[in-house]
C-alpha cells in the first residue's frame, strides 16, 4: 500500500507537523527533544498493518509509530515506546488514552533499535516490537487514516515504514 525507505533523499509524502524533521543517510530523523510529529496521508484503506524500525539517538521521553491518523494528528492508533515498555494508545481529538497492558522492551538506550508494527483490522487494534505481540484491543473509535511517526522528548531515526 505504501512504503518510505528514504533512500532518495526525501521524505516524499509525509507532512511534518510539528518537530525538526530531514532525510539523513536513508533515515527519517527527528532532532528536536519537544513534541513532533509528522503524517502521511497517502492511505486510502481502512484495515493494515504499518511496520518500521526505530532507532533512538538521545534524550529522555518516548516515540511512537501512529495508524488511521487523521491528517492534522488529533485522531489516531498508536504504539508508544518509552523506557522499558511499549504500550497501544488512542488519540482522540488531542487526548490520549492508553489501551490494553504495555509490553516489555529492551531498555531504550542511544543507538538501539527496534522493529516496531501496528495492525488495524476492523475494530481490532494489535501492536508488535522485535516480533513480540501484545494482546488484540478492540476499540471502534477511529476507522481510517494514514499513517504517523512522533516522537516527545527524544531524538530518533526512522527506517523503511511501510504500510501493507
Amino acid at each position: 500500500l505504501l512504503s518510505s525507505t528514504f533512500k532518495t533523499g526525501t521524505a516524499q509524502g509525509w507532512t511534518p507537523l510539528s518537530g525538526n524533521w530531514a532525510v539523513k543517510d536513508r533515515n527519517y530523523v527527528q532532532t528536536g527533544t519537544g513534541d513532533a510529529m509528522t503524517i502521511n496521508s497517502n492511505l486510502t484503506v481502512n484495515d493494515y498493518t504499518v511496520v518500521g524500525k526505530f532507532i533512538y539517538n538521545s534524550g529522555i521521553g518516548n516515540v511512537s509509530l501512529l495508524g488511521r491518523s487523521s491528517a492534522d494528528g488529533k485522531n489516531s492508533y498508536g504504539v508508544e515506546l518509552q523506557g522499558t515498555q511499549a504500550q497501544v494508545f488512542k488519540t482522540v481529538n488531542g487526548n490520549r488514552t492508553f489501551l490494553g497492558k504495555p509490553i516489555t522492551i529492551s531498555k531504550m538506550s542511544p543507538g538501539m533499535s527496534y522493529i516496531v508494527r501496528l495492525r488495524m483490522s476492523g475494530n481490532t487494534i494489535q501492536a508488535s516490537v522485535d516480533g513480540q505481540m501484545g494482546q488484540p484491543i478492540v476499540d471502534s473509535s477511529i476507522n481510517h487514516g494514514g499513517i504517523g511517526l512522533s516522537t516527545s522528548g527524544l531524538s530518533a531515526s526512522f527506517k523503511n515504514i511501510a504500510a501493507y
